[in-house]
């Protein structure tokens, strides 16, 4: 109960500020402070964010990214968050959810209207703007959340936002593991018909858990297609993944 009233808390909290003043903000300004808050909100539920490699802040970086990351659940926008300031893009139907669509709207993300094409240019060019202009943006080329055992072929419609703007791709992989066992935790996938509220109450039921982000060394634009980038970042991704001893000895959920 303790956990549960402090992840309320905090949803509250941020729910006000986004009513009240957060949509009036310039967009970095909303995103530094979604940042410092989803790193709150990770420690209240009980995650760990291991960062694989840790990243040199002192190397010379581009000013913003396309990242790109396999998709487990809807705690990978609160990961993602915490580890860099970033957008992201999501179903349009997310601005309508009761509390959580007036946060995304204040939080800047893009919707897109996936069965519109129109929709989905206008939204490849936003994320190509976002990015042109060094913010970085997020889109799981997947399509979908999922328990995360299996191969997906990435959707290659957002990685032509990174060629028109000229910017980098970094792969990302996330996976959720029992802080003390190592075990894969099998409650914080979001997938099939679990409802969200059900998904939030594992969540937060859940043992001390570890979210381990891998980083991956940045592609340039440069000399690719939009195919030939979302190969380069799918292969990347699910090579680390799903090695052949992997999918040869596959662990299916474990006891967290």
């Amino acid at each position: 109960m303790v956990k549960a009233g402090k992840v309320a808390a905090l949803v509250l909290q941020l729910y006000l500020v986004c009513i009240f003043s957060l949509h009036r903000r310039p967009l970095k300004e909303r995103l530094d402070y979604t940042h410092a808050w989803s790193s709150l909100i990770l420690k209240a539920f009980g995650i760990a964010l291991v960062i694989d490699p840790q990243i040199d802040q002192a190397t010379s970086q581009p000013s913003s990214f396309l990242y790109v990351s396999n998709h487990l659940s809807w705690v990978d926008i609160v990961v993602i968050q915490a580890h860099t300031p970033c957008l992201f893009v999501s179903k349009k139907e997310v601005g309508s959810w009761p509390i959580l669509g007036k946060i995304a709207k204040s939080c800047g993300v893009i919707f897109v209207e996936r069965e519109s094409k129109k929709s989905m240019l206008d939204c490849i060019q936003a994320v190509a703007d976002h990015l042109k202009s060094g913010i970085s943006v997020v889109v799981f080329p997947e399509g979908t959340s999922s328990p995360g055992f299996d191969r997906h072929v990435f959707q290659s419609n957002f990685f032509e936002s990174a060629i028109r703007a000229q910017s980098h791709v970094m792969p990302v992989s996330l996976s959720y593991r029992d802080a003390t066992s190592g075990d894969n935790c099998a409650s914080i996938p979001y997938y099939g018909n679990m409802s969200f509220a059900d998904s939030m109450l594992r969540v937060i039921q859940t043992k001390p858990t570890q979210a381990h982000l891998r980083v991956f060394d940045s592609v340039s634009h440069q000399g690719h297609s939009r195919k030939s980038l979302t190969r380069v970042s799918e292969n990347c991704i699910n090579d680390f993944r799903h090695p052949i001893e992997f999918l040869e000895n596959v662990q299916r959920p474990g006891a967290c």
